[in-house]
This record gives C-alpha cells, structure tokens and sequence, in this order.
C-alpha cells in the first residue's frame, strides 16, 4: 500500500514537470509592472502550484488548468496588448 502511493507521488511529480514548466514560461511572459497594475497577485498562483507539484503533481495540474482558463490571466494578457499596443503609437 506504501509502495503505491509513493509510486503514484512519483508518477504525478514527473508528469506534472512539463505543466509547471509551462505555467512558469506563461507567468513570466507577463511583465511585473502588468501585475502591478492590474493588483493581481503572482504569487498565490506559484505557491499554489508549488505546493501542488510537491503533494503530488497531480494538485498542481488542476491548479494550472484552472490558470489557463482564468479571468486573471486573460485580465493579464489584455492589459499586456493594450501597453504593447500604446507603445506602438
């Protein structure tokens, strides 16, 4: 019993590897000074997917889905596009 449990912490930790290493290139896609401005927190979202990956992997997976789909991180990406775009003028 043991031994699969620890078996399936493993599987998730390593499974879960390239969905933290997604989620950390898309937070910093987001410059600080977007957070800033927007008074969103980046760290919730890193300790919460940290904490994730270490219970398992699997935690941290829902973690990242629910990111890829939030209000926050396309809060993020539209305030990103209108700088971008008024620096452009």
């Amino acid at each position: 019993m043991v031994i699969d449990l620890a078996l399936l912490w493993v599987v998730g930790i390593v499974f879960a590897v390239p969905v933290v290493l997604w989620f950390g290139r898309d937070l910093t896609r987001i410059p600080t000074y977007i957070w800033a401005v927007t008074g969103l927190r980046r760290e919730h979202w890193q300790w919460g997917v940290l904490l994730g990956w270490v219970a398992g992997g699997f935690p941290a997976m829902v973690i990242v889905l629910v990111w890829s789909k939030s209000v926050e991180r396309s809060t993020l990406y539209r305030e990103l596009a209108e700088m971008q775009r008024d620096r452009r003028r």
